[in-house]
């Protein structure tokens, strides 16, 4: 009898282990698999990105805007329209002084602007001209 029991428990451990290897193996495939796509979106995001290109309007500040803390430029370009440029604390600001309405300034964006009226943007950098 107790043969029988130890032979009752010898298989049912092997098929556990061998159910558990097969398992696994899913397991690894799967990851695998993700772990693939993972790296392939990463590797589309960085060309959509590469393609990106940075653009430049020159204007003239209209606004300056304080809300919570973040400051944003209104600029209006010499043909009379005018671009929201919000600045982050990644932005460069080039300037001798503090900016000020009137002055003139070249922004540098990454030429993504939103739809809306006026269009609004991040700038990268501000170089901001002498009054």
């Amino acid at each position: 009898m107790k043969k029988k029991i130890f032979i009752a428990s010898l298989i049912m451990i092997l098929s556990i282990v061998s159910l558990y290897s097969a398992f696994n193996e899913k397991n690894i495939a799967y990851s695998q698999n993700a772990y693939n796509l993972v790296e392939d979106s990463l590797k589309k995001d960085t060309q959509e990105v590469k393609k990106d290109k940075l653009e430049m309007i020159k204007g003239k500040i209209t606004k300056i805007t304080m809300k919570d803390g973040k400051r944003s430029l209104v600029v209006e370009d010499k043909k009379g329209f005018e671009y929201v440029f919000h600045i982050s604390e990644h932005t460069i600001i080039l300037t001798f002084e503090k900016l000020k309405v009137g002055q003139r300034v070249d922004i540098i964006f990454n030429g993504i602007l939103t739809k809306s009226i006026p269009p609004q943007g991040v700038a990268i950098i501000v170089n901001a001209l002498k009054v």
